[in-house]
């Protein structure tokens, strides 16, 4: 997804551009990671049920780091004040 997200913006993906991002979302990755280790094994001792909300826990720390690429890879444009 990460790869993706760096492609449609543009930029040359090379071992570089990953680290790069890595280095300034190294905060966002690293509580993904969390949140999907510490809820895939806290909601598993509910049983059936809590399989269903360790994968939407999941899904929302997927969004995040989605979100996080998607900021870093694609800024937005600045907005300009065109009042006078």
């Amino acid at each position: 997804m990460v790869m993706y997200i760096g492609w449609l913006s543009g930029r040359e993906f090379s071992e570089q551009t990953v680290k790069d991002f890595l280095v300034n979302a190294g905060v966002g990755v690293g509580v993904n990671l969390g949140m999907i280790g510490i809820a895939d094994i806290a909601l598993k001792f509910i049983p059936g049920f809590g399989s269903v909300l360790a994968v939407g826990a999941g899904g929302i720390a997927t969004q995040g780091l989605g979100d996080a690429a998607i900021v870093y890879f694609l800024p937005l444009p600045e907005v300009r004040n065109t009042a006078s």
